[in-house]
């Protein structure tokens, strides 16, 4: 875990300093541009302005900066002015430059120093803020902004390569509670309605060597809500002891990205698409989680080092989710964990490769893990990532349940689901107690279609039968089998009721 915000985090961070500031409304400008300061500076942003004047009801900020600091760089924006109006009904106007820059400094230690410099226009940008009572809300509309880098420095050389994102009717609404116990509640959505980019780069030495990306995402959509404290602590601990809470939802309804480019190996091309997306991330004191899936995706792939024209992929549904303690803890706690790959597909022309003759049932294929459990975080793997370099699990699992188990292909089946405990004997060697159910459902069919085309031979398919006939049992339907494979108390192994180990 950063000491402060991650780069990517304070970047969004800074840029919103000069464009979407989240609610800070109240009665006055002086007063709204007083809270930015306090809610910035809290989050490690210093936010100044050259120049303050004020003119009856409207303040106008000059030269307005935004800088953040973190341990290998700094990040710095800039906005030439900052216009609040007050506009006698209990709401204020803020007017942003129509052009902003940011500048990304960064000196690693073990790798040469980069510069970026960026500028953002943002056509027509309108925030307007109100006082609610309990806190301030606020709502900011942009019609189009564009983001272009305008230099890429590498240890003092500028390279050739260019970035241009272009920003369609981006609205966010907001409401900020008044600050309590030294916390604020805070809810933010954004949605997008097209976000466009292309990048390009050449190599310095060999300018036919060259790389070209573009990519469209409909439909963005961002929520945000929690409670905040007003001081960000360096740790993750010390976020979590000052009452931190939050919730993140990312979803998208469509994106396409597509690279090409031409390099040693020759002249390559890879395009995506995916019919949706969706992130979510939540957090407390307790509990981190998060969850992630691509809907409709596909995948084509061509190039000097693929021996066919083209290579295409597909996937109903790719997902991910994780939940686990957020900090050490005596008692084992509780944690999930799923996989999912659904629908998955290869064109014909890979399956030609090794089933010419098209006897093995081509339908999508699935793998889908879903597991659950109670364990003990034995290291702060939030605070100190490093823990998870020592080749030392840093999680001793005390039980867990296999809730859904499956994979499917080519006609075949297999699925499960059981339940285990683990005893300590010795830290190293975890002896697991439980049992799992196992059902396998067009396996011989499998084997002698592989026997059939050459894939597999006889023999070796002959000693799978064997060892599938030693485990499993006939079950209710057409070539299906069953399993019970349990672990007991002294170590062994029972298959079915028969003692294996």
């Amino acid at each position: 875990m950063p000491r402060r915000l991650t780069p990517f985090l304070a970047a969004f961070a800074t840029l919103s300093a000069l464009s979407a500031t989240p609610g800070l409304a109240d009665v006055t400008a002086d007063e709204v541009w007083q809270e930015w300061q306090e809610i910035y500076g809290g989050n490690g942003i210093s936010l100044k302005a050259a120049q303050k004047t004020r003119a009856a009801n409207i303040l106008t900020l000059g030269e307005v900066e935004a800088v953040v600091t973190f341990p290998e760089g700094t990040m710095r924006a800039r906005a030439g002015e900052i216009r609040m109006e007050e506009r006698g009904d209990g709401s204020v106007l803020v007017t942003f430059t129509p052009t902003s820059q940011l500048e990304i400094r960064a000196n690693p230690k073990d790798a040469e120093p980069v510069e970026m410099d960026l500028q953002m226009t943002q056509k027509g940008n309108v925030m307007v803020v109100t006082d609610a009572g309990d806190g301030h809300d606020y709502s900011y509309t942009v019609p189009q902004a564009t983001l272009a880098l305008d230099a890429f420095i590498v240890d003092g050389v500028k390279l050739p390569v260019t970035l241009a994102a272009e920003f369609r009717d981006f609205a966010e609404t907001a409401h900020v509670g008044a600050r309590t116990g030294g916390l604020r509640d805070i809810e933010v959505n954004e949605t997008i309605a097209r976000t466009s980019f292309r990048f390009t780069a050449e190599d310095p030495e060999d300018k036919a060597a060259h790389v070209e990306a573009e990519g469209v995402v409909t439909g963005l959509r961002a929520a945000t809500r929690g409670r905040f404290p007003a001081v960000v602590g360096k740790t993750f601990s010390e976020m979590q002891e000052s009452g931190l809470e939050m919730a993140l939802e990312l979803e998208h309804d469509g994106a396409e990205y597509n690279v090409t480019g031409d390099g040693p190996e020759g002249a390559f091309a890879i395009s995506s698409a995916s019919a949706g997306g969706a992130f979510r991330y939540a957090l407390d004191s307790e509990r981190v989680t998060a969850h992630g899936e691509s809907r409709g995706l596909r995948l084509e792939l061509s190039g000097a080092d693929i021996p066919f024209p083209t290579v295409a992929i597909g996937a109903e549904e790719i997902s991910a989710e994780l939940s686990f303690p957020a900090a050490p803890t005596p008692e084992p706690s509780a944690f999930s964990m799923a996989l999912g790959l659904r629908g998955i597909t290869v064109d014909d022309v890979l399956w030609s490769v090794f089933d010419p003759s098209g006897q093995l049932p081509r339908d999508p294929a699935n793998l889908v893990i879903d597991l659950a459990g109670k364990a003990r975080l034995l290291a702060d793997v939030m605070n100190d990532p490093a823990a998870l370099e020592g080749g030392q699990s840093p999680i001793e699992v005390d039980a867990v349940e296999i809730r859904q188990m499956e994979l499917s292909a080519a006609g075949a089946r297999l699925s499960g689901s059981g339940a285990f405990s683990f005893r300590y004997d010795s830290p190293d060697q975890p002896v697991p107690v439980g049992h799992v159910d196992l059902n396998l459902e067009g396996g011989n069919g499998l084997l002698d279609t592989l026997v059939s085309i050459g894939l597999l031979p006889e023999d070796q398919a002959m000693g799978m039968r064997m060892m599938l006939g030693a485990f499993a049992r006939p079950g209710g339907g057409e070539d299906t089998l069953t399993s019970r494979i349990e672990m007991t108390e002294d170590g062994g192994i029972v298959a079915n009721g028969m003692r294996m180990r």
